[in-house]
């Protein structure tokens, strides 16, 4: 005779089987990555370790750094050379964008202005002056109490 229960069971093992197929080939594959990946990690770290061994025969790091000269020198010529070079683009760049006027150009725009001032006001020439008394005194009079 014919077990449904067996053929059922069969079926569903099967099933979750083939179900289960690409979820183990996924897990098989990220396995895999994350076995290169720690194998490179090994690797950095070895090289990390051997680095570090090669600090400590010099005692700590800072230290280490704090007595070369070296270290110290190429530090100042570091920071001299980035801030040299940028007041340098800074330079350049304000004289590329700016506008500066020389002393000629600052003395020619002084004497045009004096020159148009002189030509368009009066400065109280003599026959101004003499033309200005006339006209208060012709309409001046004068009173003599005893």
């Amino acid at each position: 005779m014919f077990d449904i229960n067996t053929a059922i069971n069969t079926a569903i093992a099967a099933a979750v089987a083939e179900a289960m197929l690409p979820l183990q080939q996924e897990y098989a594959n990220k396995m895999g990555e994350m076995a290169t990946r720690i194998a490179a990690l090994e690797t950095r770290l070895l090289a990390l370790e051997k680095h570090t061994a090669v600090l400590d025969q010099h005692g700590d790091i800072l230290e280490y750094l704090d007595n070369q000269e070296w270290f110290w020198e190429k530090l100042h010529n570091t920071i001299n050379d980035n801030v040299a070079s940028r007041v340098e683009q800074a330079i350049d760049a304000h004289l590329e964008n700016a506008s500066h006027y020389d002393q000629d150009d600052v003395e020619s725009w002084i004497d045009a202005a004096v020159e148009q001032h002189e030509e368009n006001k009066s400065h109280g020439d003599e026959d101004d002056i003499e033309e200005l008394v006339q006209k208060m005194l012709n309409s001046a009079s004068i009173s003599i109490s005893v």
